[in-house]
């Protein structure tokens, strides 16, 4: 078995079970994909990038989580409908979240039929005046 590498059926599970939550989180409009990655001559973005969030509702809270990188900080955003002519804005007290490069989650509360829809968006630190919000930076 050169050169062959035997595929384990718990790394199959976790792999489908990651894929499947990514492909409903984006049908349901409950995740953004990545966008806006205009580089600056530094490499560095120079507008506010929308990250990928996995969103859960269940009972009377939402969950978002996301992935977070040491240097950047995150603002949670929110509208109220799926319009695209509605503008985001910030969740408050989640304007600005400093990036540990572990996972962030944000608990909210929710109510039936709640149709919010969330999303995160990064700067690096040093635009930090980019996002919406106070200039904070939380933990």
């Amino acid at each position: 078995m050169h050169g062959k590498r035997r595929v384990r059926r718990d790394d199959l599970t976790r792999i489908g079970m990651t894929c499947l939550a990514a492909l409903v989180a984006l049908m349901t409009g409950c995740a953004s994909s990545p966008a806006g990655r205009g580089r600056g001559g530094d490499g560095v973005s120079a507008q506010p990038r929308a990250e990928q969030v996995l969103l859960a509702r269940a009972g009377s809270q939402v969950t978002i989580e996301w992935k977070t990188r040491v240097g950047y900080v995150y603002a949670l955003v929110t509208k109220d409908r799926p319009d695209p002519r509605q503008s985001w804005r910030p969740v408050e007290g989640h304007e600005r979240i400093t990036g540990t490069g572990r996972r962030q989650t944000v608990r909210l509360p929710s109510w039936p039929g709640d149709m919010r829809r969330f999303t995160v968006i990064s700067v690096p630190a040093q635009q930090a005046d980019r996002l919406p919000g106070g200039r904070r930076a939380e933990r």
